[in-house]
């Protein structure tokens, strides 16, 4: 043993209190300014703490206060060294607490007035590591930790192995081609079959090296441990052990299933054999030796390290770092292992030689992972490793944890570390999923002080992530407004800085408002005044109204075309064998299946059914399709009995049945509405109106078709609604109170009236009236949900209002918190209307943001989704622009679903960019189901405003803040500067004489300082806006001129050349005028141009006047109908302007179709070219789709959608890999193919290309040309 392990055990004071009752231990050790203790019960691992105190004077006089503080209540000190003690399960185990040498503290200069104190705050605390109990019991035994000693009754601990090895059937086999093995390991096999406890080293060796196989085999073996190792060591002692041990490792061992059981083989390792799980990881029985190592007398220890040290040189090389774990208290033996194993030419990191590693170098050694390793990242997938670090390292244990926080293991032995850097590493990888946002939120929790210290260090260095973590630092900040004055000397400048921010924004404004400033909704929450009384119910049956039938022209008569097998099971079905075969009802049931077809009692057939299904001793079959084809009506009946058994074909049913399916339908409503709902649309009748309106109430995913349903029949929805919302409070009430209110809303108040009125006691028209004409914000649940623990809005953003310019108080934003947690099923509550109206939007939408990301600190849970949906409702541009990014990125991190309502809540937000940035997601986005999911809400959005796609994107291109003239000024005082664009919209400055700048520049001293900063802010957003707009709107512009889209003049000059943002790019462009004839392709008869000052000119630059007329329509000309001669004035005269064009259109390349290539489908021309992957994921530029995924994940097309209804396919192959996009990095091209489009974008080959329009054409063939140039 070292001295200086000596010194340290010399210095280890030791007491025992026994009462007679209980009997505990107390140890102690001073290390300069820090007392390490140790307490609790025998038994026990028992609490580590560490104190640290100002020098190792103060550190001395505590130590001698607490031992006689200890003696005086009846401790007896007993000498040198800890106790060794049994540890205890998990659950109960107390949590180890350690704190080796504390970290230097962030130096920095002081940024508020007072000295330092002498730690830092974060550091002064008893504990600042804090294991988990669970995370505890997995640490290895150590010399320091020695844990429970090993058990030494032999005849136990022989026969547990020999259990083991017999529940697995595992037996020794020599291998055939080492014979040398053949003695040693028909010895260990007589030995295990004949219960021989002697034998040679050898043989021990053969049956050690069993027992490290043996937990991939045996059940048994996971659960005893390694009772073989304990038994050497009981029997021959430590040292002999280990001289086994040693024989085992200079051998390989291998397994073989046979029919009778698995058996092993053993051949001499190599230089490259590594250990005997093949996967870097130690058996339990080589690391059960440092319980023993643990244990063992000092005399034993140094005899066992002197062995190992003398036999280890002449292991294989990978087999050495294992002695080094076994001794990791001997750092320089341990070092030197590190040193001779990182020299193999194919170095695997030793990962569990951090134990032992002590410079620096040798820790760097043990962290490096080369290239052909870099999946294993840091080496921390093994919880024993971190839980071992951690106890022996403590604090130390942060520098090999620090460097990755995105690794679990690694960021949990973090998370127990209460200093900054661990917070402020936690905090940088919280946001890859919810396990690491909850973990650190926990962490922080634990440790506020130094959480405050880590996320302001973090926001001060990178002002880009306070949007990200000022909620959670603002709350941090609130709790520990007491500690701040001590903990901001210790901090720098920056982080100050940021906390001075947060905390003027937390520090409680003076001017909050008062009741009379406040709307009425919060200054008398109406939920809060008592007496709000439900009517007293009304019993009241449904109104009788004939069902109706509604269907599109021919889709009934196309579902009742028999198909060939319709006929063949219409015969199979027409007679009793054949039917009963069909159903499986079972030929012992034939007599009363024909009595059920005699009577047509289809319900005793279906309840024949039922018992076959519930008996187990048949197993029946039911098809909705052959309910219809058996014979009727008993086959109607038994599908109205059995209807939701399945949900197919149940249009067929409707089809053949009409309303005479309606009871079948009230049940696949109720019980499959998810998939059956939409087919409820071709029937109106009374007994659907519940089902639908428990749909429309409850169910979000078919909501939409609930409400079309609802007003599709809104004379059968009152007659089957009205009932049951004058009932008893429940939840048919409420779903028909809401379906009713809607019908209201929809403009259906005087029918539901009329409907009202048919009851004879007018009493019923009076309580719907007052049902329909009730207080908004008396529309609130009974039940409100409380709000969780994330919920501190006293820490976050108050809203403004409006008119006083005070903040709101603490009592009105719980009023707030209390409204956005109503059910949004009719919209949003009333409530939360008057507050929009009152506050300020930006006000709302940092409060929102703030409470976004409260939620997400909290990890994100899903049953206080209304955080996130607050969004929706109180966000503006700015929550858009930040979300848009989260929405994005979220399906990579498996959130599918979390990512679905981020499209929803910008849907929600509605405002121009918002709708742009939702569009943004639809056109481009390599997550499939999300950019369909986003396609499908834009045409909900164009459909609502009763517009096409393109005619909705035409309204949504946002002005940025332009003036008319697209023009905006920004003002430094003295100074001021004009803002333009180029031709891909990237915003430039030009100073007051005209000249362009690069940039915005610097304010300077003379310049007004509020006015520069408003305008560097201004032309920051400006930036960001714009890079995401450009890139949408130049290309909508050329898939305009490659469609070909034309715009009415009157929406032209509207939409695109008085456009403030979109003028810069018309402006670049040269323009159509096409003449429209009936049905025929327009006919381009002239062209002009733009000028900035909004007039046009033709092709000479002379004046141009823009004709008027019902049949002219503007666009933008292609290479193929630009005549040459425009095309060449055009050009010049842009020369002449210095004009850039945003895409190709004067001189774009344009191709044609071969004579034999128009008569067919399909292209071939590129059959067998090899192009780069990266090329042809590059076609969602140019307005492409991705490809389903099929087998494994892989692509094997893109689809290009052209016009309403058609498509084109390129195919190709290997394929290309959705979870790996470079795993085969070129494609080989074979065909494209063009046809109508199916429902997921694939053509089929029914049109010929030369249907195809000559532009659409060219632009085809021009993408794939692109491919292969």
């Amino acid at each position: 043993m070292t001295d200086a392990h000596n010194m340290k055990a010399e210095r280890m004071r030791h007491f025992e209190f026994d009462d007679g009752t209980s009997r505990k231990f107390w140890s102690i050790e001073q290390d300069d300014c820090e007392l390490d203790v140790c307490f609790g019960k025998f038994g026990t691992t028992g609490q580590r703490q560490t104190k640290v105190h100002a020098d190792a004077a103060k550190a001395a006089a505590a130590l001698a206060k607490l031992v006689k503080e200890k003696t005086a209540k009846g401790y007896v000190e007993t000498g040198a060294g800890a106790p060794v003690a049994a540890p205890v399960p998990a659950a109960e185990a107390a949590t180890p607490r350690v704190t080796p040498e504390p970290i230097a503290p962030v130096e920095a200069a002081p940024a508020s007035p007072g000295a330092r104190t002498a730690i830092a705050p974060w550091l002064a605390l008893d504990t600042l590591v804090v294991i988990p109990p669970k995370l505890a019991a997995l640490a290895l035994p150590s010399r320091r930790f020695p844990g429970k000693k090993p058990g030494n009754d032999l005849a136990k601990l022989w026969d547990k192995f020999c259990e083991a090895m017999a529940e697995s059937f595992c037996y020794p086999e020599y291998d055939v081609a080492s014979k040398a093995f053949k003695p040693a390991v028909n010895e260990a096999a007589t030995r295990f079959h004949q219960d021989q406890w002697e034998g040679s080293l050898e043989s021990d060796a053969i049956l050690l090296a069993a027992e490290a196989k043996l937990p991939s085999y045996s059940k048994a073996a996971r659960s005893t441990g390694s009772a073989f190792v304990d038994f050497l060591v009981a029997r021959k002692g430590l040292a002999y052990a280990l001289d086994v041990l040693l024989q085992m490792e200079r051998w390989s061992c291998t397994v073989e299933h046979k029919s009778n059981g698995y058996y092993f083989s053993f051949t001499d390792a190599d230089e490259n054999a590594f250990n005997y799980t093949n996967n870097g990881i130690y058996t339990a029985t080589e690391l059960a030796y440092r319980a023993h190592l643990a244990h063992a007398d000092q005399a034993t220890w140094d005899q066992c390290l002197a062995l190992c040290q003398a036999a280890v040189p002449g292991l294989p090389v990978k087999r050495r770092p294992l002695f080094g774990l076994l001794f990791s208290e001997q750092p320089g033996w341990c070092e030197q292992l590190i040193r001779d194993y990182a020299a193999t030419p194919d170095f695997t990191p030793a990962y569990w030689l951090q134990l032992g590693a002590s410079s620096p170098e040798t820790v760097r050694l043990t962290t490096y992972a080369p290239p052909s390793y870099r999946g294993a990242e840091s080496g921390f997938t093994y919880p024993r490793l971190v839980a071992t670090l951690l106890q022996e390292r403590g604090l130390a244990a942060e520098a090999l944890l620090v460097a990755y926080p995105e690794n679990d293991l690694a960021a949990e032995g973090l998370a127990c570390i209460g200093t900054p850097s661990s917070m402020r590493a936690l905090a940088g990888a919280s946001r890859t999923g919810k396990e690491a946002m909850a973990r650190f939120t926990a962490a922080v929790q634990c440790w506020p002080l130094a959480g405050i210290a880590g996320l302001s260090e973090m926001i001060g260095a990178e002002r880009k992530v306070m949007t990200a973590f000022a909620p959670m630092l603002a709350t941090l900040l609130r709790s520990q407004a007491d500690m701040l004055a001590a903990l901001r000397p210790w901090l720098s400048d920056e982080a100050n800085k940021v906390i001075d921010i947060l905390s003027a924004q937390i520090g409680g404004r003076a001017d909050l408002a008062g009741p009379a400033d406040l709307p009425r909704v919060l200054a008398v929450a109406p939920w809060t005044v008592p007496g709000r009384r439900a009517p007293a119910p009304m019993e009241l049956d449904l109104l009788d109204l004939a069902p109706v039938e509604q269907w599109a022209e021919g889709e009934r008569e196309a579902l009742l075309v028999p198909s060939e097998w319709d006929r063949t099971l219409s015969e199979k079905l027409g007679n009793l064998p054949g039917l009963i075969d069909w159903f499986r009802l079972g030929t012992k049931n034939t007599d009363r299946v024909a009595r059920c077809l005699a009577k047509h009692d289809g319900a005793n057939l279906a309840a024949l059914w039922i018992e076959l299904r519930d008996s187990r001793d048949e197993c029946p079959y039911f098809s909705a399709r052959g309910a219809m084809l058996m014979p009727q009506p008993t086959g109607l009946a038994f599908w109205n009995e059995l209807a939701c058994q399945e949900d197919y074909d149940i249009d067929f049913v409707l089809a053949r049945s009409g309303v005479g399916a309606i009871p079948g339908m009230v049940l696949v409503c109720t019980f499959r509405a998810l998939k059956t709902l939409h087919l409820a649309l071709h029937l109106g009748a009374i007994e659907l109106a519940l089902p639908v309106a428990r749909a429309f109430a409850e169910l979000k995913t078919v909501r939409d078709t609930a409400r079309q349903w609802l007003l599709a029949f809104p004379e059968h929805a009152a007659c089957g609604l009205i009932a049951y919302a004058l009932a008893a409070p429940g939840a048919e009430r409420r779903c028909a109170v809401l379906a009713l209110r809607l019908l209201a809303a929809e403009g259906h108040d005087a029918l539901l009236m009329a409907v009202a009125k048919r009851y004879p006691d007018p009493a019923v028209a009076l309580r719907v009236r007052a049902l329909l004409d009730e207080d908004p914000l008396e529309r609130y649940p009974d039940k409100r949900i409380k709000a969780p623990d994330f919920w501190q809005p006293a820490g976050w953003t108050r809203p403004i209002l409006a008119a006083s310019g005070k903040g709101l108080p603490d009592q009105a934003l719980d009023h707030l918190g209390t409204m956005l947690r109503f059910p949004t099923i009719e919209g949003p509550y009333a409530g939360i209307v008057d507050v929009k109206a009152a506050c300020t939007s930006d006000s709302l939408d940092a409060f929102a943001w703030d409470l976004f990301m409260a939620w997400m600190d909290a990890g994100a849970p899903a049953k206080e989704g209304w955080a996130f949906l607050a969004l929706g409702m109180l966000g503006n541009d700015h929550s858009a622009r930040k979300l848009t990014p989260l929405v994005r990125a979220w399906p990579g991190q498996s959130q599918h679903a979390r990512a679905a309502a981020g499209l929803d809540i910008l849907a929600a937000i509605g405002t121009d960019t918002a709708l742009m940035l939702l569009n943004g997601i639809a056109k481009k986005l390599k997550f499939k189901a999300l950019q369909d999911r986003a396609r499908a809400k834009i045409e909900q959005i164009a459909e609502a405003r009763n517009l096409s796609i393109d005619e909705l994107e035409d309204r949504l291109a946002p002005d940025l803040g332009l003036d008319d003239n697209g023009k905006l000024e920004l003002d430094f005082g003295p100074r001021r500067f004009t803002v333009g664009f180029d031709e891909t919209l990237n915003p430039y400055v030009r100073d007051d004489s005209g000249a362009r700048l690069k940039d915005l520049p610097k304010p300077k001293a003379s310049d007004d300082q509020a006015l520069a900063a408003e305008a560097v802010a201004r032309f920051k957003l400006l930036k960001k806006d714009a890079k995401v707009i450009a890139a949408q709107q130049v290309f909508r512009l050329e898939c305009a001129m490659c469609t070909p889209r034309h715009w009415t003049a009157e929406v032209f000059v509207a939409v695109l050349a008085q456009h403030p943002l979109l003028r810069h790019i018309v402006q670049r462009l040269v323009w159509g005028v096409y003449q429209q004839v009936a049905q025929e392709r327009a006919r381009l008869v002239a062209c002009f141009r733009v000028t900035p000052e909004g007039f046009y000119t033709g092709a000479g630059d002379e004046d141009f006047v823009l004709p008027g007329g019902s049949d002219v329509r503007i666009g933008i000309p292609h290479a193929l109908e630009l005549p040459a001669s425009d095309a060449t004035a055009f050009g010049q005269l842009f020369a002449d302007y210095e004009l850039l064009q945003p895409f190709a259109q004067l001189g774009r390349d344009s191709y044609r179709a071969e004579a034999d290539e128009l008569d067919g489908c399909t292209l071939q021309r590129w059959e067998g070219k090899v192009v780069p992957t990266g090329r042809i994921l590059g076609l969602v530029n140019r307005g492409w789709r991705r490809g389903s995924a099929e087998d494994h994940g892989c692509m094997y097309y893109f689809c290009k959608p052209i016009g309403t209804d058609k498509a084109a396919m390129l195919s190709f192959g290997p394929g290309i890999y959705t979870g790996n996009l470079t795993e085969n990095p070129e494609q080989t091209l074979a065909f494209v193919q063009y046809g109508k489009a199916n429902r997921d974008g694939f053509p089929s080959p029914t049109e010929s290309l030369s249907t195809l329009d000559p532009i659409a054409l060219s632009e085809l063939i021009r993408d794939i040309a692109g491919l292969c140039a």
